[in-house]
C-alpha cells in the first residue's frame, strides 16, 4: 500500500498558523497582565502546548527553508517565532507570577 505524505499547502499552513500563534501569544503576555493564578494542570497544558508549537515550527521550517517560493517567509516567520519563544519562556522561567501565569505582571504588582 502506498504511503500519503501530506502537502506541502498543508504543511505551510500549520506552519504560519504556529508561528503567528507563538508571535500572538508573545506579545499578549508580554503587554497584558494575568487576572487570575490558573491551576497547575493548565499550567502544565500551556507549557506543553507551547513547547509543542515551538517544535512544530522549528522542524517546519527546514522543510521551506530550500525552497524558492516560500524560503523568504519561512526565514521571516521562523525569525519572529523565535523571538517569541524567547520571549514566553523568557517570561514563564524568569519570576514567580510568570510561571503560575505566563504572564509577565498580575494585577497586583
Amino acid at each position: 500500500m502506498a504511503e500519503r505524505k501530506p502537502s506541502p499547502r498543508a504543511n505551510w499552513i500549520v506552519f504560519v498558523v504556529a508561528s503567528l500563534y507563538l508571535v500572538i501569544q508573545a506579545i499578549w503576555r508580554y503587554t497584558q497582565r494575568a487576572g487570575e493564578w490558573p491551576p497547575a494542570m493548565v499550567r502544565n497544558l500551556e507549557i506543553v502546548l507551547d513547547a509543542g508549537m515551538s517544535i512544530a515550527v522549528i522542524g517546519l521550517f527546514f522543510q521551506f527553508k530550500d525552497d524558492p517560493a516560500r524560503s523568504g517567509y519561512a526565514t521571516l516567520l521562523v525569525i519572529l517565532a523565535g523571538v517569541a519563544i524567547l520571549v514566553i519562556f523568557g517570561i514563564r522561567f524568569g519570576s514567580d507570577v510568570g510561571w503560575w501565569t505566563g504572564h509577565r505582571r498580575n494585577w497586583t504588582g
